[in-house]
C-alpha cells in the first residue's frame, strides 16, 4: 500500500489495526471498489427479503463504503489535481450543497430526499473510484467487470426479446407498452429490459458497454480473446437496436464515427490501413444486416414531432414545460425529483401521463438550475479537452486509446442521455460516469511512469 505513505504514520497505523479487527477478512480498498462497481450495476434487483427489508449488495456496499473511504480520502484529497481529479468530486460536492439548499423551496421533500439519497451515494462511488482506480490496471479491471456484467445481463436480454417474459418489470406494464410497438409487430423480437426499468435506460447502459467492450477489443491480446470481445461488442449492438432506442442508436453512431476520426488521424500508417480493412469489411456487413433486417430499424428512423401526442411530441413538450419550471423559479431549479411533481400540476404543453423529463441535460439544468448546469458543461468541457491531450500516439498506446475512446464516449454520450428517465435515481449510472471522468487522469498517470 505504497499510496498510503506521507501523513501522520502512527495514526494510519492506529486506524489500520482497527480496520483489521473490524474486518476479519483482509480486503484491499481497490477489490472494495470494483466490487462496488459490480454492486452498483445490479442495483437493488438482486436482493434478499428481509422482513420489510430487501437486502440488496448494492445497499450493504453502501453502508461498509465509509469505512473504506476513510484512509484513501484522508491521503488522496491532499494530491494534485493531475493523479487525482477532483474536480468531479467538488463539483458532486456543490451540486449536493446545492440541493440541500433548494430544499428551502421544493414541494414535493419525499422525492426530493430520495434524488438527494442517489446523489449522495453517487458521490460516495464517485470518491471511491477515483481514490482507489489509479492506473491503467485497475482501470482495466473496473471496466472488464462492467462489460463482464454486461456479458450475462444482454443473454437475459436476449432471452426477453425472444420469450416476451421479463423477470425484473411489471409483465402487465411491459405487455401493454408492446402492443403498439412497431418492432413486435414487424418481427418476432421485444424489446429488452432486464434490470433496467425501460429499454431506454437500458440503450443508455448498452451504450457505455459498447464502448467499454470497444476498448478491450483494441486492447485485448492474441487472437482468441479479440474474437470473444468482438462477438460480446455484436451482441451488444443487436440489443441496442431492438431496444428501439434511438439515442442509444444514434450515440454509439456518434461514438463510432468520433473513435474512427481520431485514431485515423492521428494513427501510424499501419493503423490507418487496419481501420480501413475494418471499415471495409464492417460496413458491408452493417449494409446488408440493414438491408435484410429494415424493419428493425423502421421505427429508429421515424421521428413524429409534428404529430400531437406521439412520443416525440411529448417529449418535445416535456422540455417546453421544463424551459417554462425554469423561468417560474427564477433560474434556480425545481429543486432535485421535483420535475415531476411540476409537469403533473403545472404543464402547459400537452405531455399525457408523462412526467419525467427523460433527457440528463433538461433534468440537471430544470432541477438545478442554470448555476449547476454551467458548472457541469464547464466540467464535461475541461474532460474532454484533457482527453484530446491525451491523443498522440507517442504518448504510449494505452494513453491514445483510453483518450480516444472516452472522448468518443463523451461525444456519444450528449445523445445518448437524452432517452432515458432520470438517471439520478439509478444506481447503475453514477459509476459508469465515474469512470469516465476519471479516464483523462489515469492517462496523464500513465505518461508520468
Amino acid at each position: 500500500m505504497n499510496w498510503l505513505k506521507g501523513g501522520p504514520k502512527f495514526k494510519l497505523k492506529r486506524v489500520q489495526k482497527r480496520m483489521g479487527g473490524i474486518f476479519s477478512l483482509k480486503v484491499s480498498y481497490t477489490s472494495f471498489t470494483i466490487f462496488a462497481i459490480f454492486a452498483c450495476v445490479l442495483g437493488v434487483n438482486f436482493a434478499i427479503p428481509l422482513g420489510g427489508i430487501q437486502l440488496s449488495l448494492y445497499r450493504i456496499v453502501l453502508l461498509l463504503s465509509p469505512f473504506f473511504l476513510l484512509l484513501p480520502a484522508y491521503n488522496k484529497l491532499n494530491r494534485t489535481k493531475v493523479e487525482y481529479g477532483s474536480e468531479y468530486l467538488v463539483f458532486l460536492l456543490i451540486w449536493i450543497i446545492y440541493s440541500l439548499f433548494t430544499g428551502i423551496w421544493v414541494q414535493d421533500y419525499l422525492s426530493w430526499f430520495k434524488s438527494l439519497f442517489f446523489l449522495t451515494a453517487g458521490y460516495i462511488f464517485s470518491v471511491l473510484i477515483f481514490s482507489n482506480i489509479n492506473t491503467v490496471e485497475t482501470f482495466y479491471k473496473a471496466i472488464r467487470i462492467v462489460v463482464f456484467l454486461s456479458i450475462g445481463l444482454s443473454f437475459l436480454g436476449f432471452y426477453e426479446s425472444l420469450t416476451g417474459v421479463y423477470y425484473f418489470a411489471s409483465q402487465g406494464g411491459v405487455e401493454v407498452n408492446m402492443e403498439a410497438s412497431l418492432l413486435q409487430k414487424a418481427s418476432f423480437f421485444r424489446e429488452p429490459i432486464t434490470v433496467f426499468g425501460n429499454p431506454n435506460n437500458y440503450g443508455l447502459f448498452l451504450f457505455f458497454s459498447t464502448c467499454f467492450t470497444t476498448l478491450l477489443l483494441i486492447k485485448g491480446k492474441g487472437f482468441i480473446s479479440k474474437i470473444f470481445y468482438a462477438l460480446v461488442l455484436v451482441l451488444t449492438l443487436f440489443l441496442i437496436v431492438i431496444t428501439l432506442s434511438r439515442s442509444a442508436f444514434i450515440g454509439i453512431l456518434l461514438f463510432f464515427i468520433v473513435l474512427i476520426f481520431l485514431s485515423f488521424y492521428n494513427g501510424s500508417r499501419k493503423l490507418k490501413k487496419r481501420i480501413l480493412l475494418i471499415l471495409l469489411v464492417a460496413g458491408a456487413t452493417a449494409v446488408y444486416f440493414v438491408l435484410q433486417n429494415f424493419n428493425l430499424f423502421e421505427e429508429l428512423l421515424l421521428l413524429e414531432f409534428a404529430s400531437e401526442g406521439t412520443s416525440d411530441s411529448i417529449r418535445k413538450n416535456l422540455i417546453l414545460n421544463g424551459f417554462i419550471f425554469l423561468t417560474n423559479t427564477f433560474f434556480l431549479g425545481t429543486g432535485l425529483g421535483n420535475i415531476e411533481h411540476y409537469m403533473k400540476l403545472f404543464s402547459t404543453y400537452y405531455v399525457g401521463e408523462i412526467v419525467n423529463v427523460h433527457n440528463w441535460w433538461m433534468e440537471v439544468l430544470i432541477s438545478s438550475g442554470v448555476v449547476i448546469f454551467i458548472l457541469y458543461l464547464k466540467l464535461y468541457g475541461n474532460t474532454m479537452l484533457k482527453l484530446l491531450k491525451g491523443i498522440n500516439p507517442q504518448n504510449g498506446k494505452n494513453v491514445f486509446w483510453i483518450s480516444c475512446v472516452f472522448l468518443s464516449l463523451l461525444v456519444g454520450f450528449v445523445i445518448s442521455s437524452v432517452g432515458p428517465s432520470s438517471l439520478i435515481g439509478c444506481e447503475w449510472f453514477w459509476p459508469l460516469i465515474a469512470l469516465t471522468f476519471k479516464a483523462p487522469f489515469i492517462t496523464e498517470n500513465q505518461k508520468l511512469i
